[in-house]
């Protein structure tokens, strides 16, 4: 499987699309605990869709025990570096997670965000992100590179970052 080789080399983008296949059992066993262990490798490189999906799972304690601290932190920060209707989606996910929550866990929740961003710079951008930041498609932004409109000043193991 390809993209197992790429989740296993540490791409973050097929850590998340293996953690989906796992949460919903697509062309692989449902294992709940194995979709939340590659959501978090995801999440912890700053993956904004497996941030929200952990937080998800820490929601509902599926594959983790049920944590809403947890769940807040995750679902915030995939909040944070959101747009459009993912953020507006991630917003309302927060919400419903807050209001099971009293006041100190939010901050809790809150402060273990603010770590966990402090310890977890993001320098680059991914040819993905900014695509998905601009509503173009990655070919779109891929020609832009190419023509010297957006200049590279990075290039990682899986693509130009």
């Amino acid at each position: 499987m390809r993209l197992r080789v790429r989740a296993e080399a540490g791409d973050a983008d097929a850590q998340n699309n293996l953690g989906f296949m796992y949460d919903f059992g697509e062309g692989v066993p449902q294992n709940y605990a194995e979709a939340a262990r590659w959501f978090r490798l995801a999440a912890d490189q700053g993956q904004a869709g497996a941030q929200n999906s952990l937080g998800f799972m820490y929601a509902n304690g599926r594959g983790v025990p049920q944590d809403y601290v947890q769940a807040h932190m995750w679902t915030n920060l995939a909040v944070a570096q959101s747009s459009g209707e993912d953020r507006d989606q991630g917003v309302e996910n927060r919400d419903i997670i807050a209001a099971r929550m009293t006041a100190e866990q939010i901050a809790e929740a809150q402060r273990l965000a603010r770590e966990w961003d402090a310890t977890h710079p993001q320098p680059f951008i991914t040819v993905r992100q900014l695509a998905n930041y601009w509503q173009v498609s990655v070919r779109t932004i891929e020609r832009h590179i190419a023509k010297g409109a957006l200049p590279v000043t990075r290039v990682g193991p899986f693509g130009r970052l």
